[in-house]
């Protein structure tokens, strides 16, 4: 029985305690609970509006990163610790790996005005790729199907054009009149 009577307690003054309904509690400032009326909560929201947060995570964008996505396009060869890694091209997926970015966000940042440099390191590892990809299947260091597949992003492309005429234009197309005529049309 006792113990009821303490819970009841409790509650009650859990209910005696809490604030009156014209106010509400708002953070700690400087170590103290602060009890703002309406009309300061209002002042509060107004100010508030006026004042634009940032929302979301952070960017990891950054002098830090940029040097990071410098030494890649100087070196992708050797990762981080030194060893011998097995990227063989630059490729804009290698770059994310090495920055812990996805592709996506480096799409994105390389379309984004404010961010010119990282538009420019993404062009040059572009470029970078192209000449690889080139000079090593021309001298045979890449699987053909492979190297065809990747420089048709970069605009070389397998074309066969074949053409239908003869010499002696026996071959020319023959034109075709095509007439329509009505069933109850007399002949």
């Amino acid at each position: 029985m006792d113990e009821v009577k303490v819970v009841r307690r409790r509650r009650q003054d859990a209910v005696e305690a809490a604030p009156a309904p014209k106010q509400k509690r708002r953070g700690a400032i400087a170590g103290k609970t602060a009890l703002l009326s309406e009309e300061n909560m209002a002042e509060h929201r107004r100010v508030s509006r006026m004042q634009p947060r940032p929302v979301g995570r952070p960017t990891l964008y950054g002098p830090v990163l940029l040097q990071r996505a410098r030494e890649y396009l100087q070196d992708p060869l050797v990762d981080e610790d030194g060893n011998f890694g097995w990227e063989v091209v630059h490729t804009l997926e290698g770059l994310a790996h090495r920055l812990g970015i996805t592709t996506t966000t480096v799409q994105d940042w390389a379309s984004q005005p404010e961010k010119p440099e990282f538009s420019v390191l993404v062009d040059q590892i572009r470029e970078l790729q192209r000449r690889e990809l080139l000079n090593n299947s021309l001298r045979g260091g890449f699987n053909p199907a492979i190297a065809k597949l990747m420089l048709a992003k970069h605009g070389y492309i397998d074309r066969t054009e074949t053409d239908m005429t003869s010499s002696d234009g026996s071959m020319t197309p023959a034109v075709v009149e095509r007439v329509i005529v009505r069933p109850d049309a007399e002949k």
